[in-house]
């Protein structure tokens, strides 16, 4: 026998009905606040995308997220041993920023662990640990700020390789003591820029909001009187918006421009392509042909550090607009007035559900790559390496 069954809500939020809509059988109607009556067939076309885009969000995303964690936790960690150690050959400027890199990208991963455990782990009804939701909130705010400010870090990198291909003559007449100067400058502003995107953490509150059988307290989320201020929307356009896409243009110049100095060089140098030439060449230009083959490693490196930069802050600004405009966050009562909106608001929950979960770990990557990027494309780095793990064995 075919019978239907009635569930009134108090709230009209996406993810809460989405989550009654997954946990109630086929028969099931629902009544919103409104007071319309919304039937979980209404769904039955996206409702297989919502099932994916939960397990991306609660199972998939969070352990590719911790493994590639990890990886970057390791390879920063070499990076580190590597760079730092005294027969390293580069240049100081250039060594600078590599550490800056793998210190900023360590602190990503390593708190980007607990992190990522809580997001997938907790319940939106809360949680009895008063304490834990503000370590949250720090631990959001660290891994958000060491993001942006190692992307700022590598734009620096790239533009200190751009300035020493450009203008090299007034590049190697820079005192060690300048080149510091330097490097401290570009730090400072780098993570000056970078503390903007605290906004995240702080659109948020930690409250009391029920209790437990026990009578014990839950304590929960909720949006503060910050989220609603308009420094609010100026600090999340310049994070998400104006600095990506200044990083990205300017990353993509500089990389461009690299390129097209190095070929039209190399046409310059000459070539031991045949007997008579390599015959010809002196032990200088034997030399400076190693040397060239040295940069040329180099700049792929800064051309793929480019690449995986750029592909975070297109990320980043791709999460940014899709929030703005599919309005994801709740259902309020004045917004469940027909079958229509309910649908439309729902479709965009999943959307933005499987759209965070993957530039989420797009991000998670792009913080995981730099030590391999080193390993693949920088000969001097390899070699160098290699040399610090036979000697540590």
């Amino acid at each position: 026998m075919n019978f239907s069954e009635e569930f009134a809500i108090e709230k009209c939020r996406a993810k809460a009905l989405w989550m009654l809509i997954a946990s109630s059988p086929e028969n099931v109607s629902i009544i919103l606040p409104s007071g319309y009556i919304f039937n979980k067939s209404e769904v039955d076309d996206v409702y297989d995308y919502y099932l994916f885009g939960y397990s991306l969000e609660t199972t998939v995303a969070p352990i590719l997220q911790i493994i590639m964690a990890l990886l970057g936790i390791i390879g920063s960690a070499c990076i580190l041993i590597t760079i730092t150690h005294e027969s390293y050959s580069q240049g100081v400027t250039f060594k600078n920023f590599m550490v800056a890199l793998a210190v900023s990208d360590m602190m990503f991963n390593v708190f980007g662990i607990p992190f990522t455990i809580f997001s997938a782990t907790s319940s939106s009804y809360g949680t009895q640990w008063a304490a834990l939701p503000y370590i949250v909130l720090i631990t959001m705010g660290i891994i958000n700020v060491s993001s942006l400010f190692s992307n700022l870090n590598s734009l620096c990198l790239t533009l200190t390789r751009y300035v020493m291909l450009v203008k090299p003559f007034y590049w190697k007449s820079r005192s060690n003591t300048w080149k510091q100067r330097f490097f401290i400058t570009s730090l400072l502003l780098s993570l000056t820029m970078a503390v903007f995107r605290l906004y995240l953490p702080l659109q948020y509150r930690v409250e009391a909001v029920n209790e437990t059988w026990a009578g014990e307290k839950l304590f929960a989320f909720r949006s503060s009187a910050f989220y609603d201020a308009p420094l609010h929307r100026v600090m999340g356009l310049t994070c998400d918006i104006v600095l990506p896409l200044i990083i990205s243009i300017l990353m993509l110049y500089f990389s461009i421009q690299i390129v097209a100095i190095v070929k039209k060089r190399k046409k310059i140098l000459p070539s031991a392509g045949s007997p008579s030439q390599a015959n010809k060449m002196t032990v200088h230009a034997v030399a400076q042909q190693e040397k060239t083959k040295d940069s040329g490693n180099i700049n792929r490196l800064i051309f793929c550090t480019a690449a995986v930069t750029i592909l975070c802050e297109v990320a980043y600004i791709y999460l940014w607009f899709l929030t703005f405009f599919l309005d994801e966050d709740s259902l309020s009562s004045d917004s469940c007035v027909d079958a229509h909106l309910v649908q439309t608001k729902l479709r965009n929950y999943v959307v933005h559900l499987i759209s965070a979960a993957i530039t989420n770990s797009i991000e998670a990557f792009v913080r995981m790559c730099h030590f391999y990027n080193y390993m693949i494309f920088s000969s001097v780095f390899r070699s160098q390496f290699m040399e610090q793990i036979k000697c540590k064995n």
